[in-house]
This record gives structure tokens, sequence and C-alpha cells, in this order.
């Protein structure tokens, strides 16, 4: 079976460019997809990494959603609850409610275009246009490429794999892609934001190749 080192390879070989830090801001070339796991090949998620095993410096509140953030002077200090309780900050707020969480706090918060906070008559703390706007799905079509190749035994089963995502001419120079709307258009000519991606699957036993396009 191909390994990591393998991967690359070929994808120099195929004119691919490399990329050491899929996360930079920029994710074009193939690098490194980072994963959550232990050395003995378990798969981690945020409840089994902090809840089984909680260190003495986090304190976890369930069943208490935040309904907005604290603001003083456009500065967070704290959050506030549903139920009427309020946490202030010692050093800093850090919100990770996702992209459709987070932005809805910071509405709530006042934080946003006003004329979306008007609308919902949300005093505005702090005008910012472009909070809660540019979501959009992310839908694909999959390829899958099966290597005829049995596993290395001595392959963990969960390990990190190469996944790479590139830009490709043909896609944005259809008729489809001129067609679409802006700023969707401009944004997919972004040199940032790819057309397909590559996927690989290095730890099973019939190695896989999977080319997603966007």
């Amino acid at each position: 079976m191909a390994n990591v080192g393998d991967i690359f390879i070929a994808a120099a070989q195929a004119g691919l460019p490399l990329n050491a830090d899929i996360n930079s801001g920029n994710p074009i070339g193939m690098g490194m997809g980072p994963v959550s796991i232990t050395p003995d090949g378990r798969r981690l998620t945020a409840a089994n990494a902090y809840f089984q095993h909680v260190p003495a410096n986090l304190t976890i509140v369930g069943d208490n959603t935040v309904s907005r953030v604290i603001l003083e002077k456009r500065r967070a200090v704290g959050v506030a609850t549903m139920s009427g309780r309020m946490y202030r900050a010692r050093c800093e707020v850090i919100l990770s409610g996702g992209a459709i969480n987070t932005p809805q706090l910071l509405l709530l918060s006042g934080v946003g275009p006003v004329e979306e906070l008007d609308r919902h008559k949300i005093e505005t703390v702090h005008e910012l246009p472009m909070v809660g706007l540019n979501l959009q799905d992310h839908c694909f079509s999959a390829m899958g490429i099966v290597l005829d190749r049995k596993a290395d035994t001595n392959v963990v089963s969960q390990s990190p794999s190469p996944m790479g995502w590139f830009k490709l001419a043909s896609v944005t120079d259809t008729q489809e892609c001129v067609e679409l709307p802006e700023p969707i258009r401009t944004n997919r000519l972004r040199a940032t934001v790819p057309d397909f991606e590559i996927a690989t699957v290095c730890d099973i036993s019939t190695p896989c190749c999977f080319l997603l396009s966007y």
C-alpha cells in the first residue's frame, strides 16, 4: 500500500503544488489533513477529549444557552445566557458557535449590518456590514478511485491522511461560472478558493482516493 510519502511524491510528479499548512488561509496544494487521534489510533471528539478528564482550569456549564455577548465600548467582556445568568471574562471571550451560531450571537449582541439589526429592533453597538452574510451550501460530487492492493498490517487504523485543494481553469472558464451572479463569481475566482479537492485514505484494506468537485 502506498504510504503518506508516496502520495506527496505522486502529487509533485503530477505537477500539483504542495502546501505545508492547509490552514494558513491559503488551502491550495497537497497537504496533511489534521485529525484528533490518540497514539493508539482512536479518534477523539471534544466530548471525550475534555469531558472525561476535565482539567483543573476548565469549568463546563451545561444547559445554559448563551443569548448575547456583553459589550462595553465595543469590547467583549462576558456573555449573558437565556436563563439570565452572566459570566464575566477575566481575559477574553471566544465564540465558537460555528458558521451559523457565531454570527447569530454577534447579531443578537448588536454587531452586524445596521439595516438587519434595525429590522429586529436590536440596538447597533458596532456596525459590521458582512456579519451573517455569504453563508453558502457546500455541495459537491465525488468520484472514488480504489487501488487493488492490500494494506500493511502495521498501519494504524486512524491516521492523518494527505488531502489537497486545487484550482482548475476548465471549471472557472465554463459558461456556468461566467453566468454566476456577483459576488459569487468574484469569490469563485479568488486565488485561494478551490475548484476541487483530493482526499486520500491510506489506512484501510483497500487504499482510496476521492476527487471532490465543488
